[in-house]
């Protein structure tokens, strides 16, 4: 089992992607809320490992390299785009100056850790 202990966390959102201290309690709380295979890639920015993720053709390489978002930031706009992704891609489309691209809709679930909260285990 893997885990990712709160207080590196905290540390890393405000070293290194320089949210407040507020700011990185909220991520921490969103990260929480995460998939499986989105917390996997934030364990993976975590260890210095880049991750190998992408949702409807948009990966974490492409939002990190070209589009030049933060990495937690990135993983949090490709839970959108598994979650909403029409209305991801028009956001990508419209404020990021990305091309349109056109995606069939398909509803997900949220899932949900209710389990230990003293640190996120997937």
């Amino acid at each position: 089992m893997k885990v990712i202990k709160y207080i590196s966390l905290f540390r890393y959102l405000t070293h290194t992607e320089g949210l407040s201290a507020s700011e990185a309690y909220r991520n921490v709380q969103r990260i929480r809320k995460l998939p499986i295979e989105l917390k996997e890639a934030v364990y993976d920015v975590l260890s210095s490992v880049s991750p190998n993720v992408s949702y409807e053709g948009v990966s974490f390489h492409e939002l990190t390299d070209v589009e030049g978002m933060k990495p937690i930031r990135a993983i949090f706009m490709l839970d959108w785009i598994r979650r909403e992704p029409v209305a991801a891609m028009q956001y990508m489309a419209t404020e990021r100056l990305r091309h349109s691209l056109f995606v069939k809709t398909v509803d997900v679930e949220r899932e949900t850790d209710e389990g230990d909260k003293s640190d996120i285990k997937f």
